[in-house]
């Protein structure tokens, strides 16, 4: 049997890669971890095979200590705690009512990465509603 050729593999990764993403955003997987460790292999395998710069999805890791501490992710939550007020879009309450309050990604980073830093992807949520919130719903409260 002859082996394919570098554009038919090439093929067969975007593929396969387009599925799972598809897989993933739809909610398909209980617990989508597996599924993204196995994303970010095809995807390098995809760029060491055809030279390509894809970004990697998913390279925070699940807790994104990396992601928060970063200055591009500090400033756009100052511009959306500046432009929005420090009160939770979902009950209302704010940091003087006591509450943590949360700069929420809509479509969540787990699902959507690429929306990370789009500010329209961004809402004011307090730690209760957040929390509750988690990711599993991408209900915009603004």
């Amino acid at each position: 049997m002859a082996r394919k050729s570098k554009e038919e593999r090439a093929k067969t990764l975007r593929f396969k890669i387009e599925q799972k993403t598809k897989l993933l955003e739809s909610g398909f997987y209980d617990n989508p971890r597996g599924v993204k460790d196995s994303l970010r292999q095809l995807t390098r395998n995809l760029n060491r095979l055809t030279g390509e710069k894809n970004p990697v999805p998913f390279t925070y890791g699940s807790s994104g200590s990396d992601f928060f501490k970063s200055r591009d992710w500090r400033e756009l939550r100052y511009k959306v705690l500046s432009n929005h007020g420090g009160k939770c879009m979902l009950c209302g309450r704010g940091a003087k009512d006591g509450v943590v309050i949360h700069v929420d990604h809509i479509k969540p980073r787990s699902l959507r990465p690429e929306l990370e830093l789009d500010i329209d992807n961004l809402q004011i949520l307090c730690d209760d509603c957040n929390i509750g919130k988690s990711n599993k719903d991408d209900t915009d409260w603004r």
